[in-house]
């Protein structure tokens, strides 16, 4: 799977799990964050949470 899709209601592409990524200046942290509609293959949501 392509970490881009295209969304043709946007004409972009865009991030398949991801709405926001940063880092800090050194490279040393990532901040991630998740598409709040992003879901698994069986349709249940995508969380951060084990």
């Amino acid at each position: 799977m392509s970490p881009l899709y295209y969304d043709p209601g946007k004409t972009s592409l865009q991030p398949h799990l991801l709405s926001l990524r940063r880092q800090n200046k050194s490279h040393t942290v990532w901040v991630f964050h998740l598409r709040r509609d992003a879901k698994f293959h069986d349709g249940t949501h995508v969380t951060a949470k084990l």
